[in-house]
Order: structure tokens, then sequence, then C-alpha cells
């Protein structure tokens, strides 16, 4: 198994990406992390069983995560979020060669991989998705929502806590 880096440029945001390759590759697994993650959080837990298994693993930190680039928790808009998708994608491609490639998504990173699915054009061979986040597990409180709505229009990039625990 190897392990390296690399990086990309998207919406002037310089993103940092990783993979590890098996001896023998017999599918690559493109893994997008959740809320409040990076790609790194994985390297211990799952990355090791799809390696023992001769399956890759390409990811990367989204916006406003782990190493990439920008604000903490800001994003320029969603189709910006499943673009990353398919340039990782390509560069799986460009590295692993016409594997069979698959996605893998946690809590958020699992909403990312079903939107990417559901409208995107692919070549997928199939996806996982872990705890995807599909809807609030708890309605905020409703100055939070009135203070967001106004907030979007005067201050965009602007970030509220969202009470995750990361450590979890």
């Amino acid at each position: 198994m190897s392990h390296k880096e690399f990086d990309f440029n998207h919406y002037n945001t310089l993103f940092f990406g990783q993979y590890w390759q098996a001896t023998s590759t017999v599918a690559v697994v493109i893994l997008v992390h959740g809320m409040g993650e990076h790609s790194s959080r994985y390297t211990t837990s799952v990355v090791p069983k799809f390696i023992e298994n001769n399956i890759s693993v390409i990811t990367y930190d989204q916006f406003g995560h782990g190493k990439t680039e920008g604000k903490r928790g800001h994003n320029p808009n969603y189709e910006a979020v499943l673009d990353c998708v398919e340039i990782v994608a390509k560069k799986a491609k460009i590295i692993f060669g016409d594997v069979p490639t698959f996605l893998y998504g946690h809590s958020m990173g699992g909403n990312v991989i079903i939107n990417y699915l559901l409208t995107r054009k692919h070549n997928f061979k199939g996806a996982i998705a872990t705890s995807p986040f599909l809807k609030l597990a708890f309605q905020p409180p409703s100055w939070k929502l009135t203070i967001g709505k106004v907030l979007q229009k005067i201050a965009p990039a602007m970030t509220m806590g969202n009470e995750l625990d990361t450590a979890a």
C-alpha cells in the first residue's frame, strides 16, 4: 500500500486530497467526509478495511474543512460542492485507471454523494451512504432560523455554530 497527497483548485480554493493505493487495486472508493470532519479521520477505521480487500481509496477535505483553504464551514454554493466529487473522480481515473469506482459518504458526505448520483451523469458502480444527512435531526430555534435568513442576504459567508460533537 502506498499513500500520497495531492491538491486541486476549484472556486479559487486550494483543496487538500489524499489517496491510498492497494497493492493490486480491484476497485476504488471515493470517500466524502461529513460535517466538521476531514479526510484523515478515516485513516485508522474505514481505509484499512478497504485496503485489506485491494480497494484503493481517494478522498479530499471539503470546502471549509481540514487542510482545504477557506473559511471554516463555508462553501460558495451546493453545485461547487458537487463539482468536487467530479474533480476527484477524474483524478481517480488518472491514478487508478479504468477499475470499478464507488462513492462512500458519511453524514454530510452521504448527502453529497446521494445528490451527486441523483443530479449528475456518472459511471459509478455503486455507493455507500452511512448516516446520510437527509434532514435535520432536531428543529433549530426559530430565532436562529430568522437570523440565518437575514444574514444570508447581508453576510452570506458568515457561519454559525452547529452544536455538533465532532469528537463523537
